[in-house]
């Protein structure tokens, strides 16, 4: 009789069942990218996500790193694994720039946190992992905001107005339609598509973005305007905008004011995080204006913020705290 425990008896069996091989051995990163591949986490994750991740992960695709052992290393072998992440990483930003660098760097994280979760590894060697400089979409300034607001022509000054108060995604904005704001309650309801999957899994519902005055005053301007319109931002021809036409526009626009085209109009995004802490909303009040679950995510959108301006407002409500309290006592 064979032994059972003989790899080509295995195989010779495998291949009698018609059941493919394993392609990398247990512990090596290509099993371990093979193994999130085929993950519920994974297959919840947006395509648009799973795209970026998997263009950027292609530096560990190559065969010598997918034999690479990463599961159950010694201390030496673990900081050597963190090490040769970062020199690659730094590869690709001497080739293809910092941000792309960075995404690289969040996507591997993303797979070693992944791992961390479902107990094949005691630890993540991305932990703490601090982005590039110049790896990020910078943010806009108020001055400038309220240029573009003020003097920009139709229909990009709506895009930008649009996101100046609800600080979504691009993708999120041109699917805006009319019927998801409900001008008696003040809420526009908006499933983000990047999110969406995991949020539908977890048993999310759509976010209830709050309008402010200010924008609902623009909005009832804009309906009147179009009143048959299905989406709210169009093109000044009245079509949908997409995602693509809606970057090039802006940038071109930015390119004519002379201002960055790096930060389009995800740095608007930036900015509103910034505004709301250096008003001085906590995180939890941020994610839940933003519709960000993450605690990372809301660090790396509020990290420009500036601190006087944070130390003032938390100085108000201190003293008004105050004030409330010697009220209380007095009666």
């Amino acid at each position: 009789m064979p032994d059972i425990n003989d790899p080509a008896f295995a195989a010779a069996v495998a291949a009698a069942r018609h059941v493919p091989q394993a392609r990398h051995a247990d512990g090596t990163m290509g099993a371990l990218l093979a193994q999130w591949r085929a993950s519920q986490e994974w297959a919840v994750t947006a395509p648009a996500t799973k795209a970026s991740r998997d263009r950027y992960l292609d530096a560990v695709e190559g065969a010598a790193w997918q034999a690479r052992q990463v599961v159950d290393l010694p201390p030496d072998g673990f900081r050597q694994l963190r090490a040769e992440l970062l020199d690659l990483r730094d590869g690709i930003a001497r080739v293809r720039g910092p941000g792309a660098a960075t995404v690289f760097g969040q996507a591997v994280a993303s797979l070693f946190a992944w791992a961390v979760d479902r107990g094949k590894m005691v630890a993540s060697p991305l932990t703490r992992l601090r982005a590039l400089e110049g790896g990020h979409i910078p943010a806009w300034t108020q001055a400038d905001a309220r240029k573009a607001m003020e003097k920009w022509p139709e229909p990009i000054r709506r895009a930008v107005t649009l996101n100046y108060h609800l600080g979504q995604r691009r993708g999120d904005l041109t699917m805006l339609r009319w019927d998801a704001y409900d001008p008696a309650s003040g809420i526009i309801t908006l499933q983000p598509e990047k999110t969406r999957r995991k949020r539908e899994a977890a048993g999310k519902g759509p976010l209830r973005l709050v309008v402010s005055s200010a924008l609902a005053w623009e909005l009832r301007r804009w309906r009147d305007e179009a009143p048959a319109a299905e989406f709210i931002l169009t093109r000044p021809d009245g079509r949908q905008w997409t995602r693509g036409a809606l970057s090039m526009a802006i940038r071109k626009r930015l390119q004519a004011e002379g201002w960055p085209t790096k930060r389009g109009l995800h740095g608007l995004r930036k900015l509103l995080a910034q505004s709301y802490k250096e008003a001085g909303a906590s995180d939890g009040e941020i994610g839940a204006a933003q519709g960000w679950d993450s605690a990372r995510t809301i660090r790396l959108y509020t990290e420009g913020a500036d601190q006087e301006k944070m130390a003032r407002a938390a100085l108000d409500r201190l003293e008004n705290a105050v004030a409330k309290s010697g009220k209380r006592r007095r009666k």
